[in-house]
């Protein structure tokens, strides 16, 4: 049983033979503001958590680190599933996650980062993607897509922008707010993933941003993997993963931005299928 905040993969885990449950039943503004206070109050038990988590009858449930910043229902979950392997899977990185300290000692603690894990002593389970997310080739329409949420790197973001501008290379960023129910002007309406897979369909590369450089595999990363785009990253250790090649990754801090033409035009270097099956959902879920 998988039990995640979020609606992206919803369908393509359950395609994967896998039960998957939202945490939340409901997510408003108003929950979004006051849900801390009443979560810490165990309202959410009566209100706001999702019904089908009160029956669930698997011999291992996967809690994802999205829509959780405090432990109440981690630990009403630990209570209820005393006897079912728990872990605890952060998709993000700690710090704009829950501490792993408050997590219920039921949990098993792994992560997608190899730094948090490193920082803390938890065990490391690589981002995942789900291989029916190819594409078929598709006309490309510009060099450079980011497609992402704000996240506190919106100015990064805008001087990527001009630089990309000013060696003349066409791109699209496409920014949202950094969630979905707190609209603001400034910042594009979310759309669903199959528009976002169809922009990178039409891109030659997509660029990978880091608040914190040395965090784990982001979907954007998985997305280009896949659908074999090229990928502009500040990333500093993609180097050290098995899909790295400098035909397809240009890391920024480590080249100088007026390569980035060269790079662009050079052919895509082929990544081996079983290098790309080590990212794939199923092979994941062995991991654990």
């Amino acid at each position: 049983m998988i039990i995640i905040n979020c609606d992206l993969f919803g369908e393509q885990i359950e395609q994967g033979g896998v039960k998957h449950v939202k945490l939340w039943s409901k997510i408003t503004v108003l929950s979004l503001r006051l849900g801390m206070f009443f979560r810490k109050m165990h309202v959410y038990r009566f209100g706001n958590i999702n019904k089908q988590l009160y029956n669930l009858k698997d011999d291992c449930i996967v809690v994802f680190d999205n829509g959780i910043k405090e432990n109440s229902v981690l630990k009403w979950l630990a209570k209820r599933y005393c006897k079912s392997r728990l872990i605890f899977y952060y998709w993000n990185p700690v710090f704009t996650s829950i501490n792993p300290k408050k997590i219920p000692k039921e949990f098993e603690l792994w992560s997608y980062s190899p730094s948090d894990c490193e920082r803390y002593g938890m065990r490391y389970n690589s981002t995942f993607y789900f291989q029916s997310f190819s594409m078929e080739y598709a006309p490309i329409k510009r060099d450079v897509l980011f497609v992402g949420k704000n996240k506190g790197r919106l100015d990064g973001l805008k001087k990527i922008e001009k630089d990309l501008e000013d060696n003349q290379l066409s791109s699209l960023f496409y920014i949202t707010a950094s969630h979905p129910r707190l609209k603001q002007k400034k910042y594009k309406k979310f759309i669903p993933y199959s528009n976002v897979l169809d922009m990178v369909n039409e891109s030659a590369a997509v660029l990978d941003y880091y608040v914190d450089p040395l965090a784990g595999l982001s979907l954007r990363s998985m997305e280009a993997l896949f659908l074999r785009k090229k990928m502009i990253t500040n990333n500093q250790t993609i180097c050290n993963y098995d899909f790295y090649k400098s035909q397809n990754i240009f890391v920024m801090g480590c080249r100088p931005i007026s390569e980035l033409r060269s790079f662009l035009y050079q052919p895509y270097a082929e990544i081996e299928e079983r290098i790309k099956k080590n990212y794939t959902f199923c092979e994941w879920l062995k991991r654990f």
